[in-house]
């Protein structure tokens, strides 16, 4: 196996997330030869919860991890900063399907536990806040879409609220939506904070390297030899945890596609600006329409809107995009906090998550001593967490729930290349923005 990597991530020095925290120094670039009994592939959630896991199970084990960019300022840093407990299933109750929706679910919740326990230990400070999370929506359709979902949530004993309009507007400070759904287990968190927590607390046999891309993979006698552009590392085993990138890197692309999401972030709302909101707790909401705005309103009181996607591929979104971008998240802002009308944004962003045609993940071998995990369907934080554990215990050749759950992802469904791809991704993100309406 021999092949070159000529996609790489291209990151924007806007993201508020990151800018928001203190500076910090360099993981140091690779340089050189290194050996190594496994060498990882991104620096994300998944990465650092594998060489973790890996790292405290062998503590003699050489364990690299290699960014093309700045550990931790992918897209790990450029979420909306949910980790999400309770997936919903976007479609009405059926309960073939019930132990699917059980088995993701207990996937999330697995990974927020194991983060839960690493932040309580490390004292990490990431504004994590066991708050839930919110599912609203402002069309008439909302009514179904909110019934679908408590339908398997009831199902499944999920603790949850069903919401009315008065309700919502009590609980978030605005009367924009007609019905909502809470479900208690989610966590809101800072996420450039939590993965930076995540990186610097790794055990001392794992070695991190920024700005070192991947950017040719041989195997040569049973060891993988990765070279960048100013070393190698020799390792007995490699993980591909570059998620949204994985389909630059693995034999078989055509399997998962990265979806360019933009974000904005305000300044802290004044004392003033609390008030007319009503003074409300911090919170986070998912549309109950599928590409309908995310919104947090922080514990640090600032208000973030994620409302559009694009399929660019992996070429970053040009300025004027940007710009469109922008003013359709002040439009959002406006259209559910009219009271705020002096509150603008301090930064916006963009960055790349990975879908499936059927929503599924990438999980297992690619070879004897090559793992991958990845594409978790824009619920990164908890899953990916999760996967990463899971794909370690698989190396590792533990048996537990976690790992069962990982093994019966059904693998991701083909689509066709480009530039037929782009064709379809493009229609498809259309057609689903049209029925978004005022969720948007």
């Amino acid at each position: 196996m021999q092949y070159n990597i000529d996609s790489l991530p291209h990151n924007d020095q806007t993201c508020g997330w990151i800018n928001n925290l203190p500076s910090r120094g360099s993981f140091p670039v690779l340089a050189g030869k290194h050996l190594a009994d496994w060498v990882v592939i991104g620096g994300g959630y998944t990465g650092i919860a594998f060489a973790r896991r890996m790292a405290e199970a062998n503590p003699n084990h050489k364990i690299i991890i290699l960014d093309a960019g700045a550990i931790g300022e992918g897209a790990s840093s450029r979420n909306s900063g949910f980790a999400v407990a309770t997936s919903s299933s976007g479609e009405a109750y059926n309960p073939a399907k019930l132990a699917e929706f059980k088995r993701i679910n207990r996937i999330n919740n697995a990974g927020i536990e194991s983060l839960r326990q690493i932040v309580t230990a490390q004292q990490i400070d990431c504004q994590w806040r066991d708050v839930g999370k919110f599912h609203c929506g402002a069309p008439s359709t909302s009514a179904k879409a909110a019934d679908d979902f408590i339908h398997w949530l009831e199902a499944a004993q999920i603790p949850h609220e069903d919401l009315s309009q008065a309700q919502l507007s009590k609980r978030l400070g605005t009367a924009y939506y007609r019905r909502g759904v809470w479900t208690k287990a989610d966590v809101m968190l800072q996420p450039a904070a939590l993965i930076r927590g995540l990186s610097d607390s790794l055990p001392e046999n794992v070695t991190l390297h920024d700005y070192s891309a991947a950017l040719s993979v041989e195997d040569k006698k049973g060891l993988i030899h990765i070279g960048t552009a100013k070393g190698e590392v020799i390792a007995k085993n490699m993980v591909l945890a570059s998620n949204a990138f994985l389909h630059t890197m693995t034999p078989s692309p055509s399997y998962t596609v990265p979806l360019t999401m933009t974000a904005s972030l305000t300044r802290p709302l004044t004392k003033e600006e609390q008030t007319l909101l009503g003074d409300v707790q911090d919170w986070g909401i998912l549309s109950l329409h599928g590409m309908g705005a995310t919104i947090r309103y922080t514990a640090d009181h600032r208000i973030l809107i994620r409302n559009t996607a694009a399929y660019n591929a992996v070429t970053p979104l040009r300025s004027s995009q940007m710009l469109a971008a922008q003013q359709t998240h002040l439009l959002c802002l406006r259209q559910r906090f009219p009271m705020l009308e002096e509150l603008n944004f301090e930064h916006s962003w963009q960055g790349v998550l990975c879908i499936s045609r059927n929503s599924s993940s990438l999980f297992g071998k690619l070879a004897d001593n090559i793992y991958v995990s990845g594409c978790y369907n824009a619920s990164g934080i908890s899953r990916g967490s999760a996967m990463g554990l899971a794909l370690a215990d698989y190396a590792l050749g533990d048996n537990n729930q976690l790992l069962s759950d990982a093994l019966a992802y059904p693998a991701p469904t083909w689509m066709p290349p480009r530039p037929i791809l782009d064709i379809a991704m493009k229609a498809e993100i259309m057609r689903r923005k049209y029925g978004t309406g005022p969720d948007a």
